[in-house]
């Protein structure tokens, strides 16, 4: 399991924010920051961004994660 942190616009819902890693407990402290006290990175990645919340996806879902040749 991947732990996300998504958001959605107003064209789209869920979108790919952050990925946190397997950590789940790491992953809610990441959370947590951006919603109580984001860097300003985190700022410029939430921009256009509401509902911000995390999510959890199966690995084989995770696109991210590939690999480029």
């Amino acid at each position: 399991m991947q732990y996300i942190i998504v958001g959605d616009t107003k064209e789209y819902e869920g979108c790919l924010i952050f990925a946190c890693g397997k950590d789940e407990s790491k992953a809610k402290k990441i959370l947590k920051r951006f919603l109580k006290n984001p860097t300003d990175e985190d700022k410029k990645i939430m921009k256009g961004h509401f509902n911000i919340r995390l999510q959890s996806e199966n690995e084989h879902n995770c696109w991210w994660l590939d690999e480029i040749d």
